[in-house]
């Protein structure tokens, strides 16, 4: 990464953060202030840290990427300069002006770009999928059909509405999540993942189906503190999945134990998937109320993988010197 752009990513996070902390020490904005640039911040550093540019080997591509950064902060602005505006505003009543068409559509096609570049091809499908859906409907027979939308209504409830874009999801993101994933990144960064997985690996090193039970106890610990399934396996995984392999599982059951083990991180408190932030949103109820009630469901389910793999391994007869393969 060239410096210039080193040092704007870090100028950026290092923004981010002292945002995130300002609102829930200090002060908070208002909703329509905070969420839209929490959000259009994040959107900057991801197409910094992923330019097209970078991808396709093409510099002519950074013109691209500089007007998705540039509709970014045009976003930004649009939401702050507006926010009495919005607080006043009568949802689908109040006809949307020219304005607010225009940083709605540029909103969209900057969300889609970014959950191409940074998720993937496959759920941006399916986002088109019920976006045209929401135009096409009235033209489907059967229990799917419905009287149908403008695209004027669509791009209100995206943008402007309390379901769409700036719903439960973003809000939990900017009021919750946003401290559980630095704490993570800063847990696993200076050491303490490396930590949890050496625990995992000792746990389990003398027994027969080591490596899965390891990746099985590794994941969970993980889980404790990262609530994500990619960053659990790309953590675990490294080790796990080629000792597995080596000590008489196949490929397909090393990678296949290594993804249901780190899929459990999610629901492993105390810091578990966004789906739990997202129910303590919608629902009303603490946070800690959510995860002290996940905790049975949780080890029941690392319990399960730990014993599926330990039968497995048994019925592959398995040696423990095998198993304990460093």
């Amino acid at each position: 990464m060239p410096g210039w752009r080193y040092w704007i990513i870090a100028s950026l996070c290092v923004f981010f953060l002292a945002f995130q902390l300002y609102i829930k020490l200090v002060k908070p904005l208002d909703s329509w202030t905070q969420t839209p640039l929490h959000l259009c911040l994040a959107f900057v550093i991801s197409f910094l840290l992923s330019p097209l540019a970078d991808k396709y080997h093409h510099k002519s591509l950074w013109i691209a990427d500089g007007l998705l950064i540039a509709g970014s902060a045009f976003v930004a602005v649009y939401y702050i300069q507006n926010t009495s505006y919005f607080n006043f505003r009568v949802f689908s009543v109040d006809i949307m002006r020219p304005i607010d068409l225009a940083a709605a559509v540029i909103l969209v096609i900057i969300l889609l770009e970014s959950i191409r570049r940074c998720v993937s091809g496959v759920l941006l499908c399916f986002i088109m999928l019920f976006i045209a859906y929401a135009f096409f409907g009235q033209h489907i027979p059967g229990v799917f059909r419905f009287s149908g939308i403008t695209w004027k209504q669509l791009l209100e409830n995206l943008a402007l509405g309390q379901n769409g874009i700036f719903g439960s999801p973003l809000i939990s993101s900017v009021s919750t999540l946003f401290y559980f994933m630095i704490f993570g990144a800063f847990f696993t960064n200076t050491g303490g993942g490396q930590v949890l997985i050496d625990c995992g690996m000792k746990l389990s090193n003398k027994t027969v189906g080591g490596p899965a039970k390891a990746a099985v106890i590794s994941s969970g610990l993980m889980g404790m503190i990262s609530g994500s399934a990619v960053a659990n396996v790309s953590t675990t995984g490294v080790l796990t999945i080629p000792l597995m392999k080596k000590s008489g599982y196949s490929p397909e059951e090393a990678g296949a134990v290594e993804s249901v083990a780190s899929t459990g991180g999610q629901i492993m408190p105390p810091i578990m998937g966004v789906g739990a932030f997202i129910m303590a949103e919608m629902i009303g109820v603490k946070y800690t109320d959510i995860a002290t009630s996940a905790i049975i469901p949780a080890v029941c389910y690392f319990f399960a993988a730990f014993m599926i793999v330990h039968l497995l391994a048994k019925k592959k007869k398995m040696h423990v010197e095998a198993a304990a393969l460093k």
